[in-house]
């Protein structure tokens, strides 16, 4: 059955020639892996394609030719790793999860079948990559579950990994994270990295489990020290906040650098920061944008907000205002308050792009939703003064009392003008009064300004 789906080398070589978008490693790579074809040493082959896969899952033509060789001559599978339906499975879920446009649903019909007869065949390996399936794909997470505890009883450490995740989320049983905790516990005694990981954060954040933090940072460390990327920023962060460990700047940086090195894109941003602010590193402004934007090409909300950052101010790049606002924009649409507010900003005075009060209100409320307590003044303030919508001073009051008593200096002047003059509000010189002199009392110039001239009685 998976044999007729398999390219042929024709196809294969068809499908390399189109290969224009890869980075030049993988392009090596591919060449390399079709050379080694030709010349009929699948091995070598498969291994380069395997390469290509590990730094590009979704990669068709690597998915394609690996599963190709695999499925060619079994042999090959097992002087690798072993299993030839395994890696074949794998290979396909991985493309699926990376992109649902590189496998047809018949793929998908024949990586299930595969699946179906390897679990069947009492395997706790089958078992379980068949309840990774039903989880991630048909998102039957009941059916995941059942599996899963069959292939436990057999101390299987990805069962048991991925029934602590099970529990950790609520995905087919009752979020339990004592349960969670407890099935991590048992992977991790396998030496799962992963399962390390979370029972780590299990630990840190005190949930299914008494916080504590030394046990946090050891089990953290074992996982950073068997590759895994999460557990190498997260044991970074232990070093350098001092989190269950002594202080370490350089261990914390050490870290950081591995995980980063491996894609993570939290850790090319911390990497980023360092270098930016001199914290760990020697500042270097080249340096900290290369960081930075490998984290924002991978969709860090936090990235793309630093390089509108950098743009903004010129720090590693030209100053480019266009730039920064496109950077604002990935930012705000992926959710980042900060980078709402700025874009609200840019519309509203008009860096980077035309003028757009419409807009500018439109991410101010956005911002303000989330709690962003500048963006709630702004909002206020285009309410106030009808700026990219009518007139209301209702509202206006609303969002400068929304700011104010999270103590927001501008907007408790600004509501102490509302009590004064009436605008949105009954008329109160007594709330007047105290607000206008809780925004002077908090710095604000206007406030003091009005007060010095209005004189003793505020009013």
């Amino acid at each position: 059955m998976a044999s007729q789906s398999a390219p042929t080398p024709e196809k294969v070589r068809e499908e390399l020639s189109k290969c224009t978008a890869y980075s030049d490693g993988l392009s090596i790579n591919l060449k390399d892996a079709a050379v080694f074809e030709e010349k009929e040493n699948l091995s070598a082959a498969a291994a380069k394609y395997k390469r290509v896969l590990r730094e590009s899952p979704g990669n068709v033509v690597g998915l394609l030719s690996y599963r190709a060789i695999l499925l060619q001559d079994p042999s090959v599978a097992q002087q690798l790793e072993g299993k030839v339906v395994e890696e074949y499975v794998l290979d396909v879920l991985m493309a699926t999860l990376c992109d649902q446009k590189v496998v047809a649903p018949s793929e998908k019909k024949a990586a299930k079948d595969w699946l179906e007869t390897w679990s069947g065949s009492g395997s706790p390996t089958g078992m379980t990559r068949l309840a990774r399936y039903l989880d991630a794909i048909d998102q039957d997470y009941k059916g995941a579950v059942k599996l899963l505890m069959t292939a436990a009883k057999a101390e299987n450490r990805d069962a048991l990994f991925m029934l602590g995740a099970s529990y950790a989320f609520g995905d087919g049983v009752t979020q339990n994270y004592s349960e969670a905790s407890a099935w991590y516990m048992r992977a991790a005694k396998h030496g799962h990295a992963a399962a390390r990981n979370n029972l780590a954060v299990r630990y840190q954040m005190g949930e299914g489990m008494g916080k504590d933090p030394e046990a946090a940072y050891g089990l953290y460390l074992k996982a950073a020290d068997q590759g895994y990327a999460d557990a190498q920023h997260r044991v970074s962060l232990c070093f350098e906040e001092g989190g269950g460990c002594e202080q370490d700047m350089a261990k914390a940086v050490q870290y950081a650098q591995k995980a980063a090195d491996q894609g993570l894109r939290e850790a090319q941003l911390r990497i980023g920061v360092m270098y930016k602010k001199g914290e760990g590193l020697e500042s270097n402004m080249n340096k900290a944008e290369k960081w930075i934007r490998l984290a924002a090409r991978q969709g860090d909300p936090d990235a793309m907000y630093e390089m509108a950052v950098l743009y903004k101010n010129g720090e590693g790049v030209p100053a480019d205002w266009e730039n920064a606002v496109e950077w604002y924009r990935k930012s705000a649409v992926s959710g980042h308050i900060r980078a709402q507010n700025s874009l609200a900003v840019c519309y509203a005075i008009g860096n980077g792009v035309e003028v757009d009060n419409e807009k500018a209100m439109e991410w101010y409320k956005r911002a303000s939703e989330q709690g962003h307590v500048k963006a709630t003044y702004n909002l206020g303030c285009c309410y106030i003064n009808g700026i990219g919508t009518a007139e209301n001073p209702s509202e206006a009051v609303y969002h400068f009392r929304k700011a104010a008593e999270v103590g927001h200096p501008a907007a408790m002047f600004e509501l102490g003008l509302c009590y004064k003059d009436g605008k949105g509000i009954k008329k109160d010189k007594k709330q007047a009064k105290h607000w206008i002199t809780k925004a002077a009392d908090n710095n604000c110039v206007e406030a003091i300004s009005f007060i010095e001239d209005a004189g003793c009685s505020v009013m």
